[in-house]
């Protein structure tokens, strides 16, 4: 999971550093930015969540863990989606 998000960064990041010189695209890469780590952050405590459910000693701890592991990894979904629609928002064209 953790890969695929990471993966999913890196395309964004890359296709957005065209349009670094223009305002609009400026900030389009910083919320590119924030909601990539945001994604990131989400991923890693999805794993958590997830190894924790896994080495539970009790069935109450081990759904606890897992229902907290899909909610952050739900919420690492979006927010790399975010990313990806923060990268690519714009026309490509520079008003400078």
């Amino acid at each position: 999971m953790k890969q695929l998000i990471l993966v999913m960064v890196f395309f964004a990041l890359s296709s957005s550093n065209l349009y670094f010189e223009c305002d609009d695209y400026q900030s389009s890469i910083e919320d590119t930015y924030s909601s990539a780590s945001d994604a990131y952050s989400n991923a890693d405590d999805a794993y958590t969540y997830a190894r924790r459910a896994y080495y539970s000693d009790s069935l109450d701890d081990a759904q606890d863990n897992a229902k907290r592991a899909m909610s952050a990894a739900e919420d690492a979904m979006s927010s790399a989606s975010n990313a990806e629609s923060y990268a690519s928002s714009g026309d490509g064209v520079c008003d400078r």
